[in-house]
């Protein structure tokens, strides 16, 4: 077999775990956990059964490796959206509205339905769990690369973390219809505004007021 040959086989091969990978995504986006078959995978991607057999015999395999695969995507996802901002421009509200931005897309609604199934599930829940503490480290990793000046102030990293939590919650409000969608944005983000502008009046931002330094036990 010449290195051309090889390298086409490699290609094929690597096209077609994608294809699997991205319809699984899709079809627990659409469908849920429990609605995700691999005979529906197999129809959506557009290969053989035995195509699917070879890379992933079992449902679980193919969950595991969708795990992986959405990490990836909302990893470079992260990535994209943060250098697409012009320096000029890197201020702390406008990282917060790019961070809202990558809650949208079949990725994100893909992994609340893993994260929903999980609860039943030990296993699936521990992946679910890494998925989501890797996210926070990628969110934190690209901040502070993207968004330098904001990213060194004082509580920064707790600031951004509770961001990204509470724009989870929000996420799954609007995902069940319970918000209007037009106007589902520009409240969450004016309600992160809010608290911590509030933060700051009552002085218990880190970067606006001293830090208390907490009473020694060993002194009388």
């Amino acid at each position: 077999m010449t290195a051309t040959t090889r390298r086409s086989h490699a290609e094929r091969s690597a096209t077609t775990r994608a294809a699997l990978l991205d319809a699984t995504l899709d079809c627990l986006a659409e469908r849920g956990y429990s609605g995700t078959t691999t005979v529906e995978v197999v129809k959506r991607a557009g290969v053989s059964r035995g195509a699917q057999v070879h890379h992933f015999p079992t449902k679980a395999e193919l969950i595991s490796a969708a795990l992986a695969h959405l990490l990836a995507v909302q990893r470079q996802r992260f990535a994209d959206e943060f250098a697409a901002l012009p320096p000029r421009e890197r201020t702390e509200e406008a990282g917060l509205r790019l961070l809202w931005s990558v809650f949208d897309g079949k990725s994100y609604r893909a992994l609340m339905q893993l994260a929903v199934a999980s609860f039943a599930d030990p296993e699936l829940k521990a992946a679910v769990a890494e998925v989501f503490r890797a996210l926070e480290r990628t969110v934190v990793e690209g901040y502070a690369e993207h968004f330098p000046v904001p990213a060194r102030r004082d509580g920064a990293e707790r600031d951004l973390l509770f961001a990204f939590r509470a724009m989870e919650s929000a996420a799954l409000y609007r995902e069940l219809g319970l918000d209007d969608e037009a106007e589902h944005t520009v409240a969450v983000l004016g309600t992160l505004t809010e608290l911590r502008d509030l933060a700051i009046g009552l002085g218990l931002d880190t970067a606006a007021a001293p830090r208390r330094r907490r009473p020694d036990p060993t002194v009388p």
